[in-house]
């Protein structure tokens, strides 16, 4: 099979004929070959190799992905009622931090906590006299960003101003402290600590 490759950091990208026969197909895969994308009698697959370097900050564990919905009821009658979403928690939201994390002046709002097939997910409903805001903040409507729990939330953000990410200021909501980056798309990443110990939202609400 004739094959060329180019390396760009810590990958490899692999071009060639489609493997026909299964026992090509079978050294692929042992290869680390992964994603086949066939075109006009080529494949490229990307091969991945093993990371040398440390992270910059070390991730606890993934916290939650949330959610924005522009109802409550509505949302829960069908996360619950559709799906079996377990509410773990049910609380009211206002002040300068969720103005300040919403990009909205005089934000109120309803945030509904628990799980999903083991997943955390938060439903937040978000009310505000300038309505809902747009590209500055993320998206309106819909999924919003995930949330990765770190130990320490300072050094983590120190970690990544030093490496150029930018990360936004912290604020602090109902004593959990948090901040967001974004990823080179822009797509927001809130990086969080809960105290006594917690991974996620609904950890920190089940605690006795």
């Amino acid at each position: 099979m004739e094959s060329k490759g180019s390396s760009r950091g810590d990958f490899v990208v692999v071009a060639g004929r489609v493997p026909t026969s299964k026992a090509a197909l079978w050294l692929a895969r042992r290869s680390g070959a992964c994603g086949l994308l066939p075109s006009h009698g080529v494949v490229s697959w990307l091969v991945t190799t093993l990371r040398t370097v440390a992270p910059r900050i070390n991730v606890k564990g993934f916290s939650h992905v949330c959610i924005r919905v522009s109802g409550m009821e509505r949302a829960l009658d069908f996360y619950g009622e559709m799906l079996g979403f377990e509410v773990v928690f049910d609380v009211e939201l206002s002040g300068p931090s969720l103005e300040q994390v919403t990009g909205e002046p005089g934000a109120r709002g309803r945030m509904v906590g628990g799980l999903l097939g083991g997943t955390s997910i938060e439903l937040l409903e978000i009310n505000s006299p300038a309505g809902p805001a747009v590209a500055a903040s993320g998206p309106a409507l819909g999924y919003t960003n995930i949330s990765l729990s770190v130990d320490d939330l300072e050094a983590a953000r120190a970690a990544m101003a030093a490496a150029g990410a930018h990360p936004e200021p912290r604020v602090d909501i109902g004593g959990v402290r948090m901040f967001f980056v974004r990823d080179p798309d822009g797509t927001p990443i809130e990086i969080i600590e809960y105290p006594n110990g917690a991974t996620s939202s609904a950890q920190l609400w089940r605690r006795p």
